[in-house]
Order: C-alpha cells, then sequence, then structure tokens
C-alpha cells in the first residue's frame, strides 16, 4: 500500500467548535475499538470523553490516510504506558503520537523518526498558589530551567514559561515511550524565540544528562491559550518541512463507513445515550 499523506503531519481539532451531533456520534463510536467505547463511556465529564473520542479518531484517520488501510482492518492495543500502539496493519516506519488537553486534541505523525506530541493551555488553575505549585515541581525542572521560568516578572508569563517547558519534557518522554520511569529532572531544555501563531520555534536545544539531543523539538503557539510540543528522533535538516497545524473537523474524522461495530450491542448504546448527559467539566452541567 502506497502512502496518500507527506509527512510530517500535524493535526488539530478546537474540541469547542467541533461537538458532535447525535447522528456524528453514532458514527463515531461504529468506527472506534469496542474496548475504546467502554473506555470513553467511563469518563465522568463530557468534555475528557469528548477529548478522548477524537484522539481514537485522529489515531485511525492517520493511519487510513497513510496506510491506505481500511478503518475496519486496523486495530490498535495498549503499551505497558497504555500508550496506543499499531499492531494492524503492520507498518515498521509510521510512528504517530496524539496529546489533549485545553481546548485541543492534536496528532503528529512521521515515517522517519520516533514522535511525540504534547498539548498544554498556557494557564494554572490548580487551587494551589502559583509559588506553592512550583515549589512543590520543583524536582522535575534544571536549575537552568528555572532561571528560564521566573525570569520574568508577571506570574502569568511564568506559569507560560512553565507549561512551555512542560511540554517540552512531556513530548520527549511519549517519543521514547517510557512514561513516569524517567526522570524529567535529567532533561533539560534550553528555549529561545517568543511564540507566534502560526510559526513553529525549531531552534529549541534539548540535553539528556547534560548531553545535547540529536533530536529536533518543535514548539507551536497553535492559539493564543495553547503551545503544542513535538519531540522528533531525527536532527532538522534545512530541507525538512516544517509547517503550521492543520485544523480538522469533527466532519473530517467520521466520513468513514468501515465501521466496526455496524450494529452497536446494549452497552454501547449505552455509552451514546449518556454521552449527552454528562455534566460538561466541573463546575458547568451543559
Amino acid at each position: 500500500m502506497s502512502n496518500t499523506l507527506s509527512f510530517p503531519i500535524r493535526w488539530a481539532v478546537h474540541t469547542p467548535s467541533n461537538k458532535p451531533t447525535q447522528a456524528q456520534l453514532c458514527r463515531a463510536i461504529k468506527l472506534i475499538q469496542p474496548e475504546e467505547v467502554s473506555r470513553i463511556g467511563k469518563f465522568y465529564f463530557r468534555r475528557d470523553a469528548h477529548s478522548s473520542l477524537i484522539g481514537r479518531l485522529l489515531l485511525r484517520k492517520c493511519v487510513q490516510d497513510s496506510l491506505g488501510a481500511r478503518n475496519d482492518e486496523i486495530r490498535f492495543e495498549r503499551d505497558g504506558y497504555n500508550k496506543p500502539i499499531l499492531v494492524r496493519p503492520l507498518s515498521n516506519n509510521l510512528s504517530l503520537n496524539v496529546s489533549h488537553q485545553g481546548d485541543f486534541v492534536v496528532l503528529a505523525a512521521d515515517t522517519e523518526a520516533r514522535i511525540g506530541v504534547d498539548v498544554m493551555k498556557l494557564e494554572y488553575s490548580g487551587g494551589k498558589d502559583v509559588n506553592e505549585f512550583f515549589r512543590l515541581m520543583t524536582q522535575q525542572f534544571s536549575g537552568n530551567e528555572w532561571t528560564n521560568i521566573r525570569k520574568a516578572k508577571e506570574e502569568g508569563e511564568q506559569v507560560k514559561a512553565f507549561m512551555r517547558h512542560w511540554t517540552l519534557k512531556e513530548s520527549y518522554v511519549k517519543a521514547v515511550g517510557l512514561g513516569l520511569n524517567l526522570d524529567l529532572q535529567r532533561i533539560e531544555f534550553e528555549t529561545n524565540g517568543s511564540l507566534k501563531p502560526a510559526r513553529p520555534i525549531t531552534s529549541t536545544l534539548g540535553k539528556l544528562d547534560a548531553a545535547v539531543l540529536e533530536w529536533a523539538f518543535e514548539e507551536h503557539f497553535i492559539d493564543s491559550e495553547h503551545v503544542v510540543a513535538v519531540a522528533r528522533e531525527k536532527p532538522l535538516q534545512p530541507s525538512d518541512p516544517v509547517g503550521a497545524f492543520q485544523f480538522l473537523t469533527f466532519e473530517d474524522l467520521v466520513g468513514s463507513s468501515d465501521f466496526l461495530t455496524p450494529n452497536l450491542p446494549e452497552e454501547h448504546e449505552d455509552v451514546l445515550a449518556n454521552y449527552f448527559e454528562k455534566p460538561e467539566m466541573p463546575g458547568k452541567r451543559k
């Protein structure tokens, strides 16, 4: 099967503007694996169920479009770190990863190197004071990184710098597939340049145990409130294309008719029925 997409792939879905209708949701849960439908049904908040569903659909669309596979030929399993792994069709060179947080679900894919992606909203919404939060997170960053994070006078700018460093670390950890087994303080990033919409930064330098990583790190400011980091296990070459994220809609993700479960079992009917009854998010019913 020949590839029909050009790589690298960078996709994003803005979740608040892509809420499914009843008909779209019915199509969507017929397209994904039964165990993923059950997993989505267990989320208490609709926002989380919605983001998880979009993530599953993005993975499947990427495999369909890049490998020419039918949706009902695709099978994902989860590894020991709960990361989705493509097991059918077999592909030795397709690496893909999804992330969701805030108002976005994002996907990055490549055929030449391992890939990891992470998205974060540039805000702190925890219940603790920001300084106390930073104190609790001390061991996750190097001294140089904390200097960079705290150099801004305004608290909001410090939070943005924190989230920027955090997404970089998470993207690398996800790419290497080590989960929480990797001490985040061993990874250090040197960021430079200001994030601007549609202008990815590729000059970010990553180090592991003080040794420079021969990786490419991208930072994308996909809107005024969200940053995305992509870690790619290959040094960036002058000829390598690094473009902005392409925005997809929910309808883009449910166009296939190759259903895995054409006739919904009773437990999936319950997922469909209960989806719109879930509270949207903490403190918001609908």
